[in-house]
């Protein structure tokens, strides 16, 4: 008498996951964006520090590291030290100003989100 049972909770699962992206389309909610733990070393074809987080492109994408970091601008860098060629949730990276010397302590990397291009910053510095 089990799999009776079973086919009804699974089929109601089945009925309730339907009826989902119909509520999601109506309640006007923008879709999740992607987001990964890792993105190997190999992949990143460049690389921007900003002030809504960390960016790296990797193919013909974008993908952004909202990591939480009081100390970190746009014109200072990052320091990893890690066995693997990857940049995960949960490393720690240095932030130093490589002009002065000046190491300002780490943070913690987020998750990677795919973003669809760089956001418009302005330069680093103001004209004289």
């Amino acid at each position: 008498m089990r799999h009776p049972l079973s086919i009804v909770v699974l089929s109601g699962l089945a009925l309730a996951g339907a009826a989902l992206p119909a509520a999601a389309e109506t309640s006007g909610a923008a879709p999740a964006a992607e987001t990964r733990q890792c993105i190997s070393n190999f992949e990143i074809r460049s690389s921007r520090n900003g002030t809504s987080g960390y960016f790296v492109r990797v193919g013909n994408g974008w993908w952004r590291n909202r990591f939480e970091c009081p100390i970190m601008d746009r014109t200072r860098g990052m320091v990893w030290i890690s066995p693997i060629a990857r940049k995960c949730r949960g490393d720690i990276v240095q932030i130093s100003d490589f002009r002065t010397g000046i190491d300002y302590g780490g943070c913690v990397l987020g998750d990677w989100e795919r973003v669809a291009g760089l956001p418009d910053e302005g330069p680093l510095r103001k004209p004289k």
